[in-house]
């Protein structure tokens, strides 16, 4: 075997070596990041350009530019050849916060006179960009450190890019995750200009200042009624006279607070505010006739409860109701099934329809964005605005 690629393979095998934490002797036996045991797999496939089909990089995408296939220090051992000004490839990992607390890198780049080459990480894959590092021309030697993620992520993506006319070869980009104690000193890596609806745990994270929070509606009990917060355009006191501050929905479906008009949301669509709804009454994330909150009960002591589901509704994502099938509800009143009229006739000029995770209105399971790791659909409630027909049924039950 070739001597610098007998060397390269000892150095592979050292990085991951420490980067497991093996030579702390205080490291719990418990806590290994190999990948045996069920542990999870590295966070990047084929870190060192070996798999090709074709042209083209197996596991990893061109986004920009143009790559090739080209040798490293010798013809046998090949890395991936940059050639455009810019070029980017990415790769979106396996990794959560549940599961990787620190990040260790191990890079190995070649590159020209005024070429640079920047290793980017994209935690949420949503297009931008929270961290950046120029990696050195290494003329073939390893580069390895260590960086701690945001403290909250479900996906992520790296990025390689390179700009500036000239080549640039990378041979070697392993990312895999670390014993946490190796980070423990740095800051995590901070989210600071999220888009619109972006999910958020603070305020600072937004590019609007403003995170606001409301109750996830789903099938999945799990799920259902965990607290989600999302960059948002107002606070509950933020809104002009004669508005109120609920739930909208940017152009790619995804919930966020903005000062819209009261009163005008039906019974089941997702809210965050009571004045969003027609009944008033927001209850666990959707408009709703009652609630078990103990402001909002029944009057002549009905009983308040979550609407039965039917067809691809779960009972889980309808709203509350006093008494719902109980066919006691006369002419104009308030219907999400034909049970809940006296006559078995609830109408309306349309049907409402919300994603199944997280409530978002929809007219088909295309128009419902993943969301934690659920595969999301559009579910039907029932009428949008219900309402009995008839004051007695024409046909006795």
């Amino acid at each position: 075997m070739n001597t610098r690629h007998h060397l390269r393979i000892v150095l592979m095998a050292l990085a991951l070596f420490f980067a497991l934490g093996a030579g702390d002797t205080g490291q719990d036996d418990s806590d290994d990041s190999s990948g045996c045991g069920g542990e999870p797999p590295p966070l990047l496939q084929d870190p060192s350009f070996d798999l090709w089909c074709g042209d083209e990089l197996c596991s990893w995408e061109v986004d920009e530019g143009r790559i090739a296939q080209v040798p490293t220090w010798h013809q046998g051992d090949h890395g991936v050849g940059m050639l455009s000004d810019p070029t980017v490839i990415s790769q979106k990992a396996t990794g959560t916060a549940d599961d990787t607390h620190c990040i260790f890198f191990t890079l190995m780049v070649a590159t020209d006179p005024g070429v640079t080459v920047a290793l980017e990480i994209d935690f949420q894959d949503n297009g931008l960009t929270e961290y950046a590092h120029p990696i050195p021309n290494t003329d073939w030697t390893t580069f390895s450190y260590h960086i701690r993620p945001p403290e909250w992520f479900d996906t992520l993506r790296f990025r390689i890019r390179k700009t500036g006319v000239g080549n640039a070869t990378v041979a070697q980009i392993m990312a895999d995750r670390a014993d946490e104690a190796l980070c423990e000193s740095q800051v995590p890596t901070p989210y600071d200009d999220l888009p619109l609806g972006s999910y958020c745990a603070s305020a600072s994270e937004c590019a609007t200042g403003i995170c606001e929070a409301h109750q996830v509606i789903s099938h999945e009990p799990g799920l259902s009624g965990q607290i989600h917060g999302s960059c948002g355009e107002c606070t509950p006191a933020s809104c002009d006279e004669g508005q109120v501050c609920g739930l909208a929905f940017t152009d790619g479906n995804l919930p966020y607070s903005a000062c819209i008009q009261p009163s005008a949301k039906a019974l089941g669509e997702a809210c965050i505010d009571g004045g969003e709804c027609g009944s008033a009454v927001c209850c666990e994330g959707r408009c709703s006739e009652c609630c078990t909150d103990g402001h909002h009960a029944c009057a002549d002591e009905g009983t308040c409860t979550m609407a039965p589901g039917h067809g691809n509704a779960s009972t889980l994502i309808m709203p509350w109701m006093c008494d719902p099938r109980e066919r006691d509800r006369l002419h104009g009143e308030r219907c999400m099934q034909p049970g809940d009229c006296a006559s078995a006739t609830c109408v309306s000029q349309r049907q409402l329809m919300i994603c199944d995770p997280s409530g978002q209105p929809c007219e088909r399971d295309a128009d419902c964005p993943e969301f934690a790791g659920e595969s999301p659909r559009c579910a039907t409630l029932g009428p949008y605005d219900g309402v009995c027909l008839m004051d007695e049924p024409s046909w006795s039950f």
